[in-house]
């Protein structure tokens, strides 16, 4: 072994030319991590905000959204290499945080997201 291993994807596409990378530390849930998305993405190139700022306000928005009071689905969860799951809902690694029908306000469902590299 020769460390290359524990190399992240974000890491391998920067060293590749890639700008920044948006990647994930930990399992996303599939049902925020798509609003959070579009959020991000309308931030960034419609209404022109630099990187960072828009991953912040989009995060910001997915965390005060009680759109997901509804949602029956909890536990199901997506990790970064794209693996799908199904959780008990009981909080352990890779699902989600008991339901508080609090939308998606915990952690869980948007602090995953960092930019990596150009944030401009």
């Amino acid at each position: 072994m020769d460390g290359k291993e524990v190399e992240s994807f974000g890491e391998i596409v920067q060293r590749a030319g890639g700008s920044a990378v948006l990647a994930t530390l930990s399992p996303i849930d599939d049902q925020s991590a798509p609003e959070l998305m579009r959020a991000f993405y309308r931030l960034r190139y419609l209404e022109g905000r630099d990187k960072a700022s828009a991953l912040r306000e989009a995060q910001l928005s997915v965390m005060r959204n009680s759109s997901a009071a509804t949602a029956p689905w909890r536990g199901t969860v997506l990790s970064a290499s794209a693996a799908v799951g199904t959780g008990s809902g009981s909080g352990g690694e890779g699902e989600a945080p008991p339901w508080d029908g609090k939308g998606f306000s915990h952690p869980y469902y948007w602090a995953p997201f960092v930019l990596m590299g150009d944030w401009k």
